[in-house]
């Protein structure tokens, strides 16, 4: 409210005692304590008072604003019954649940097949599996089979395409790491 340093009240106080004097100055002091704890009480009730009011103000503002939201909530609750009337989505609605009721059997014999589709198919893909090692088998005994006839198997009579057959350059690999040690020592 007032700002008051302590030079101040360090002058008033000297006044009250030159005034008033030194007998009577506790009595004042008192007196005067008592009157701004009043002052002070008077000033807090104002403000709570004027706090109060406001308050009241701005909810009395927000019932009206929510009595407003309510009305308009109302309008457009109303508003979409009638257009669900008028639009007959409500029996489209039950005809679309009737209908789901009834492809609910048909829905579960579909995964029925499905599952059995599943099943036939990884027994196909493992009989093929078997087929594949029965004539990987039955290869393999005509091969043993033609070389114990004296007969060289078709493998070995093909030539590789990526292997050099020239008669001069055939030279095996013993031969040509003992021509490098020896060219090494002389």
């Amino acid at each position: 409210m007032f700002d008051v340093g302590f030079w101040e009240l360090a002058i008033i106080g000297i006044v009250a005692l030159v005034i008033v004097g030194p007998e009577r100055l506790p009595g004042l002091a008192r007196t005067a304590g008592l009157w701004v704890g009043k002052a002070r009480r008077m000033v807090s009730d104002v403000k709570r008072d004027i706090d109060r009011e406001l308050k009241a103000s701005e909810m009395s503002e927000l019932s009206s604003i929510k009595k407003d939201i309510d009305q308009a909530s109302e309008e457009v609750r109303k508003a979409t019954e009638s257009v669900k009337e008028a639009s007959g989505v409500d029996e489209v609605q039950s005809s679309l649940k009737e209908t789901f009721k009834d492809a609910a059997p048909i829905k579960q014999e579909l995964d029925e097949l499905d599952q059995a589709a599943k099943q036939f198919s990884d027994e196909l893909e493992n009989s093929k599996t078997a087929e594949d090692q029965q004539a990987e088998s039955a290869a393999k005994m005509s091969e043993t089979a033609d070389s114990h006839l004296g007969e060289k198997p078709k493998q070995e009579t093909e030539a590789d395409p990526t292997v050099n057959h020239d008669p001069g350059r055939d030279e095996s690999a013993s031969e040509k790491g003992s021509q490098r040690t020896s060219a090494g020592k002389t």
